[in-house]
């Protein structure tokens, strides 16, 4: 079995689109791709990048590393700032980067960010 980049095949279902080999769809303007392998992510974005498409990616690192448990709150805090991030065009931070406090919340996220570990 071939395996090809998940930008690779971004690329041939765009190129699909617009030959008329998948009729009644158009290209999209954005995409938003979510993965846990930051290689993927790297992929769609240049294969967006080459598409003239938006690309908004979201690295689930709590998926790639599996030993990380979170309580609630923090999931509500990264997940209430990964969205204002997204919606707002903003690098969206990592899970890491939120709980070691490198990341900013904006002004539509009503939790401060304040997690300390031991």
């Amino acid at each position: 079995m071939i395996s090809r980049s998940k930008g690779a095949v971004l690329e041939d279902f765009i190129e699909a689109i617009k030959n008329g080999t998948l009729p009644n769809l158009e290209q999209p303007q954005s995409i938003l791709f979510i993965d846990d392998l930051l290689t993927n992510i790297n992929m769609v974005r240049i294969a967006c990048e080459k598409l003239d498409i938006d690309c908004y990616a979201v690295h689930l690192t709590t998926v790639e590393d599996g030993t990380k448990n979170h309580d609630p709150d923090e999931l509500e805090i990264m997940g209430c700032i990964q969205d204002h991030a997204m919606k707002n065009s903003y690098p969206i931070p990592t899970d890491a980067e939120i709980l070691l406090g490198n990341a900013m919340s904006g002004g539509s996220c009503p939790i401060s960010i304040s997690l300390y570990y031991e």
